[in-house]
C-alpha cells in the first residue's frame, strides 16, 4: 500500500496548494492515481475510490480529466475532494512510522541519514494495566473504578 500511499500524498499536496477547487482537485487527479487498482486500497475505502472514479467517468487525458471535474456540480465537487482526502487519511493509518518521518523530512537540511527505529531494549516497556482481580483484592472484593485506584494498585 506504500505506492498508493506516496500517490495520494502527492494529491493532498496538490489539494492544498494555489488555486480554485476545481483546478486543484484536477490536478491532484493525476494518471497514476486514477491507474490505481482496489486491491492496493484499504477494503474500508474501496467503494469511495470507486465512487471517485465513476463521478470522473471514463477519463484518459489530463484534459479529459479538467473537463470531467468542470462538469461536477458543487456537491459532487466536495464529494471528490473529501474522498481524496479521507482514502489519504486511511492508507496514512497503514503505513509504518519511518515513511510518515521520512515525507516530514524530505527536503529538510536536518534530515537524519537513515531512520531506523530504536532497539526493543531501548524501548520503555508499558506499565501493566490492573486487571479484574487486582482492583477487587485493592478495593476489600468490590469493583471500583480504576480512577479510585492508588497508582500502581
Amino acid at each position: 500500500m506504500s505506492m498508493a500511499w506516496i500517490i495520494f500524498s502527492s494529491a493532498v499536496r496538490q489539494l492544498a496548494g494555489p488555486g480554485t477547487q476545481r483546478s486543484r482537485l484536477a490536478s491532484a487527479l493525476t494518471p497514476a492515481l486514477r491507474a490505481l487498482q482496489c486491491k492496493e486500497l484499504p477494503r474500508e475505502r474501496r467503494d469511495e475510490f470507486q465512487r471517485l472514479l465513476y463521478m470522473l467517468g471514463a477519463v484518459g487525458t489530463q484534459r479529459e480529466v479538467e473537463v470531467a471535474v468542470d462538469r461536477l456540480s458543487e456537491r459532487e465537487l466536495a464529494a471528490a475532494t473529501d474522498a481524496v482526502l479521507s482514502i489519504y487519511d486511511q492508507l496514512t493509518r497503514y503505513q509504518p512510522l519511518d515513511l510518515h518521518l521520512a515525507q516530514l523530512y524530505q527536503g529538510a537540511d536536518s534530515a537524519p541519514a537513515t531512520l531506523t527505529p530504536a532497539p526493543l531494549s531501548q524501548v520503555a516497556p508499558r506499565p501493566r494495566r490492573a486487571r479484574r482481580q487486582d482492583r477487587q483484592s485493592a478495593t476489600g472484593g468490590h469493583q471500583a473504578p480504576l480512577s479510585l485506584l492508588a497508582p500502581g494498585a
